[in-house]
């Protein structure tokens, strides 16, 4: 199993977090591995809840602070789909460009590219 600190995707954040003069963290690797390790649009609620699953206790403050990096880092894309919060995806192993259409019955989100 590749730790976070392996995943390729995690050392692009540890070197723009070094570029920043910020610290690299344990907390912000496995906040970071778990968005990169996922196909989904994760809500801070996801990813406390896999952080949890996996015996990491990090808190929303940390997790909040860790998207809004990787947001700037612009390896991760924050969403507004109408919830009332946003979900987050990384932009690394997709088409980078691509839309979402949002079903205003169920609140489905299902992805689309324009050729």
């Amino acid at each position: 199993m590749t730790t976070p600190l392996e995943h390729p995707f995690t050392r692009l954040f540890n070197r723009y977090l070094r570029e920043q003069g910020l610290p690299v963290t344990h907390q912000r690797n496995e906040v970071a591995a778990t968005v990169f390790g996922s196909e989904d649009h994760l809500s801070v609620d996801d990813i406390e809840r896999s952080l949890r699953e996996r015996e990491e206790r990090i808190g929303k403050a940390t997790i909040y602070r860790t998207l809004d990096l990787l947001v700037k880092s612009r390896l991760v894309e924050e969403h507004d789909f109408g919830e009332g919060f946003k979900r987050y995806e990384h932009r690394l192993s997709r088409s980078p460009i691509h839309q979402h259409m949002v079903c205003i019955e169920c609140g489905h989100v299902e992805e689309f590219e324009s050729p």
